[in-house]
This record gives structure tokens, sequence and C-alpha cells, in this order.
């Protein structure tokens, strides 16, 4: 089954938690299933309708990949060795972003080298 709007949407959502309220060894096979099937339609329902636009520049991909880290401003410079204002002055859009900070967000945040550059 496709999910087609918000309520089957939330159906199948509470129709997962139940089954997993029910604990890992309590489930039966059906259950499991339907979990997995039920989990699949979520993820295509998300893709179609929950979709979060690529970063477009270097400085919101940094941003993306220090949220999705739970990473500070304070977290980056020590990660990369670089000094705490700099960091702020290049996020803030005050500074241009250098050689040794470019390294160091794709060595630490593992930016691929091919978005860097082709953004520079």
């Amino acid at each position: 089954m496709k999910i087609k709007n918000e309520k089957q949407y939330t159906d199948t959502i509470n129709s997962i938690n139940d089954i997993m309220k029910k604990g890992e060894n309590n489930v039966t096979p059906e259950e499991l299933q339907a979990l997995q099937d039920k989990t699949a339609q979520v993820q295509e329902y998300e893709s179609r309708y929950y979709t979060f636009p690529a970063p477009k520049t270097i400085i919101d991909m940094v941003k993306v990949k220090m949220f999705e880290r739970d990473m500070s401003q304070t977290d980056l410079a020590k990660e990369t060795n670089i000094p705490l204002p700099k960091i702020n002055q290049i996020l803030k859009g005050k500074r241009k972003p250098d050689i040794d900070f470019l390294k160091g967000i794709y060595d630490k945040l593992h930016i691929p080298a091919d978005f860097i550059l082709s953004r520079i």
C-alpha cells in the first residue's frame, strides 16, 4: 500500500510505534514483516514530501555537518586547529574560507572535495 496523504502517514507512524512498543522479543514474524513494509512506505512518502534542499554553499554545508554532529563552532575550532574567531568570521560570511579552513572541513567534517572545489 502506498501512503497518499498526511492522515495515512500519521496512521502508519502510529502503527509502527505500536509494533515497536511490544519489544524486539515479543514481535511475531508477521508483525516484523508489517513493520518492514510500513517503514518502507514511510520512507517513500517522506522522500516525496519531506525533502530538505541540498546545501548550495560551503558555509551551508559546514552548518549542516555541524548540526548533524551536534557540533559548536568551538568544537569545530578544536577539531580543525583553527582559531575560533576565524571560524566565526567565515561562518558569518565576514571572511572568505582559506586553505586551512577548507582542508579542516574536508578532514574533520568529511565534506567531499568535489563539493568544496566546485564552490571556491
